[in-house]
Parts: C-alpha cells; sequence; structure tokens
C-alpha cells in the first residue's frame, strides 16, 4: 500500500508524540516534512525526527510532495490555515478545535466538500482501546438501555503545572475549551449528538497569580451543564480550573442493567470497569433482612460486581495522531473516515451553546449535527503497529 504524506505545520511540545506515533506505529503514513513561523524550531525538528524538509507554512502548502497537513498551530489561527490548507489542495488533520465559532466551522466543512478533500480534527482519543471497549460494551447491550453519565474535569488549574498557561486564561482558553473537547468527543462518539444543553458559569478567582504575576480572568472558570442527546439520554458536565480537589469520576455512563466507568477521555487506554447492576440487584433482592440489605446496598461488598474489562485491542496510552492515519486507511478505501469534520464542528458549537445557555439564562438547541461514526476496533489492528 502506497503510503500517504503528512506535513507537520506547528512545531510546538504537542508535535513530539504526533510525530513518534506516526513514525512508529502506523504503517500507512509517512512525515516528511514540517513547518513553523520560526525556521530554527522547524529545522531542529526536522533534524530530530529524521524528515526531508523544514520550512515555512507556504511552502508546505505549494509542495506537491504532501498529501495530508497535520496543523499543529495554535487555536487563534486554525479557522484561516485551514482554509489556506484545503485551498492548497491538501487534506486536513487539525488539532482542537476545528475553528473558535459556528461561523467558521460551516466555511471549512463547504470548502472540503467542494474540493473533495478530507476534514479531521482533535480529539482522536475516542479512537483508543479504551473508549473503544466502552463503545462495544454499550454495542452489545453490557448495560442495557442507556439512561444519563456524568462527566467531570475539576482541578485548581493549569497555572500549577503547564509550563505557558498564560493561554488557559484569556479568550479561547478555560477548561471548557481546553479539555471539555475530550469529554464531550468520547460522549458524542459513544451516544450521538446532543439535541439541547443548559449551563451555569462562573470565575472563580476573579484575578489569579500565573507565573508570578496576578492576571486578570476574563472568561468562566468553573462550568456546570447539562446535555441532553438527540437520542434522549441525559446527564452532567462540570468543567473547572477552580476546584482544589474532588472525588468525582471522570466520566461514567449509566443503563438499565449496569453503569461502566470510562477512562480519562484525554488518554487512549484504559482501565474500563463494568458494574453488573442486574446481578448486584438479584443478590440484594435474595438477602434475608433489612440489615442484609442494608450493608449489600452500601457496604464494600458490592464492589465484586464491579470489574476491570480487556481492552478490544492493543494500544498505548497516548495514541496521538491514529485519527490523521485512519483518514489515510479510509481515502485509500473510499469510506467515511472516523473522526469526521461534521462531529468537530459539532463539538464547537456545544461548547459555544453552553456560552450562549449561561449568558442568556435558557436552554439551547444546538444546530449541528453528524452522523455517529462506525466504531474503529475493526480497523485498529490492521493500521497500530507494536
Amino acid at each position: 500500500m502506497e503510503k500517504m504524506r503528512i506535513g507537520v505545520m506547528g512545531c510546538g511540545e504537542i508535535c513530539n508524540i504526533y510525530i513518534t506515533n506516526l513514525q512508529n506505529h502506523f504503517n500507512n503514513v509517512e512525515v516528511v516534512s514540517c513547518s513553523d513561523l520560526y525556521m530554527d524550531k522547524a529545522e531542529a525538528t526536522k533534524e530530530k525526527y529524521g524528515l526531508k524538509r523544514a520550512y515555512t507554512n507556504e511552502d508546505m502548502l505549494a509542495d506537491p510532495e504532501v498529501d495530508i497537513v497535520l496543523n499543529l498551530t495554535i487555536p487563534a489561527v486554525h479557522y484561516q490555515l485551514n482554509m489556506a490548507i484545503l485551498n492548497a489542495g491538501k487534506h486536513v488533520y487539525c488539532e482542537k478545535p476545528l475553528a473558535l465559532n459556528n461561523e467558521e466551522t460551516p466555511d471549512i466543512l463547504r470548502l472540503a466538500k467542494e474540493k473533495n478533500l478530507r476534514v479531521s480534527d482533535a480529539p482522536d482519543t475516542f479512537l483508543g482501546p479504551g473508549i473503544q471497549t466502552v463503545r462495544k460494551l454499550i454495542d452489545d447491550g453490557a448495560i442495557g438501555d442507556l439512561i444519563g453519565f456524568t462527566a467531570n474535569f475539576c482541578t485548581p488549574g493549569h497555572e500549577h503545572w503547564h509550563p505557558s498557561p498564560m493561554f488557559y486564561y484569556q479568550p479561547g482558553g478555560g477548561p471548557m475549551r481546553d479539555m471539555g473537547p475530550y469529554f464531550l468527543t468520547a460522549l458524542v462518539s459513544i451516544l450521538g449528538p446532543v439535541d439541547e444543553v443548559f449551563c451555569y458559569t462562573k470565575t472563580g478567582f476573579p484575578t489569579r497569580p500565573v507565573k508570578g504575576q496576578m492576571v486578570t480572568v476574563p472568561i468562566p472558570t468553573h462550568y456546570a451543564g447539562v446535555m441532553k442527546m438527540k437520542n434522549g439520554v441525559f446527564g452532567n458536565i462540570n468543567m473547572s480550573f477552580d476546584t482544589w480537589y474532588t472525588q468525582l469520576p471522570h466520566l461514567e455512563i449509566y443503563g438499565t442493567k449496569g453503569m461502566i466507568t470510562v477512562p480519562h477521555p484525554n488518554g487512549t487506554g484504559g482501565p474500563v470497569k463494568l458494574f453488573k447492576g442486574v446481578e448486584y440487584g438479584e443478590d440484594m433482592d435474595s438477602r434475608p433482612d433489612y440489615m442484609d440489605r442494608l450493608g449489600m446496598l452500601y457496604g464494600p461488598g458490592k464492589l465484586k460486581y464491579y470489574e476491570e474489562q480487556p481492552l478490544i485491542y492493543k494500544g498505548s496510552d497516548n495514541m496521538r495522531g491514529v485519527a490523521a492515519a485512519e483518514m489515510a486507511a479510509a481515502i485509500a478505501e473510499g469510506r467515511p473516515h472516523l473522526a469526521s469534520g461534521e462531529m468537530a464542528a459539532h463539538i464547537v458549537d456545544i461548547q459555544n451553546c453552553f456560552e450562549q445557555a449561561s449568558n442568556e439564562g435558557r436552554v439551547v438547541k444546538l444546530t449541528t449535527s453528524f452522523e455517529l461514526p462506525e466504531p474503529f476496533y475493526p480497523y485498529a489492528e490492521k493500521l497500530w503497529v507494536e
């Protein structure tokens, strides 16, 4: 099979895991070049990974030996560069977000359709063995009819660990824009598109110390939202940079026969845990007296019904780049790719609707949708190389 050639646009820290994975774990793509606003960064990346060329973004767009551009630039220029990549006749895989708002994303999708090109977008963590195992369990009816979910990312803020945290407290930042896409993509890739949302937001610390200076924070840093999916399932989502500690689960999905604990959506591995609710309920109902039942309901004995599940395929905890390789395979096979531009546009819409719902104090209906992607696990072992 002829390999599709990838050019990496943007040589910041995140490019390292992408290039490493694409070079070492996929046999259908080849990373041939890189570009950056700063040529010294591009040259350093070229030398580090043994690439053929390092050049400016404009020169990459003019290079006929690049089939797919991996756009790893800052979010503020994603729309501009994604449009330029498509106009240059190349497929796009973009780091999140696809664009910043609902006015920009339709332009990208329209242009891709006009030019018969593909658009894909991060996060691609939903293609990892963790979330794909959850998808298979739910598709197979392991927890029965779906009822609801809870999604939670609650931390005291990125300034406590990130080397360059200032962006996270400026417009375009915040927990819903930063970590929200991982949780939202995990949910919609399993449950399908969102119908409507409501949300409360707050700026817990209007000023906060970031890198030794007090910074004014003009954006929400604490979100409490509710999402109703088009299939009728609904649940809550909490995203915060204002919480010192929590014991909330990252992501759980509830059904009539049990519950699944989903691994953190910012990774691609496990663990995946299944609570066998029907079996538990039958055993609890068989208890002879009131106190036995109370002990079963609240005591540690119920943990025997909560079991880690084997992952559906071999992968790793960080498979960034998998969707670019999967898109290349889909192009070669003439089928839709799984991390679609339409799904990415839907994620942008959800984030914008959360803020609109909070600002206007009302439920907001989404204006975008997408087709639930096929599962990835039937394709995974043909693509991922140990």
